[in-house]
């Protein structure tokens, strides 16, 4: 075997990505409100009507995207000299077999929770969350797979 262990960790949406959406939200649905009341009665101005068009199909799409977001596991698997190459993998609800990765890279990195950018061997790239409270008990060999397969 050479490099880190093997290591797996589940991803999915996060509550983070959640709570921010619903500020933003709040703050949106606040502003529209008070300028509303500010205008009363002589009919709200052409601005107003398209901030509440373009907020609404803002929130719907983000909405979407967490919902639709991909869920599954990051895979870790130490290479075996002569035998297996081993590498990164995603395993999702869709795939069970695993998406073979061609590199991670570390975006943020808060101790508690990992920000990746994950490139499949085919397909875009796409961005998951790691975070230590989904497996507390995985969570440092995952982090040393992540930093010791040359993630930036």
């Amino acid at each position: 075997m050479t490099g880190p262990p093997d290591a797996r960790h589940p991803f999915g949406p996060s509550r983070p990505d959640a709570w921010v959406l619903s500020g933003l939200v709040g703050l949106w649905a606040g502003g529209l409100t008070v300028w509303a009341l500010v205008w009363g009665a002589t009919g709200l101005p052409g601005a107003w009507w398209l901030s509440a068009i373009a907020g609404a199909v803002c929130l719907f799409w983000s909405l979407w995207s967490l919902r639709s977001r991909v869920q599954g596991e990051l895979v870790w698997t130490a290479a075996v000299p002569g035998r297996d190459p081993g590498g990164w993998s995603l395993i999702t609800r869709r795939s069970a077999r695993g998406i073979p990765v061609r590199r991670i890279e570390s975006a943020l990195d808060l101790q508690l929770a990992l920000l990746l950018r994950v490139h499949p061997r085919s397909g875009p790239p796409c961005w998951i969350w790691l975070l230590q409270r989904d497996d507390p008990q995985g969570w440092p060999a995952m982090r040393r797979a992540v930093f010791a397969s040359g993630s930036r």
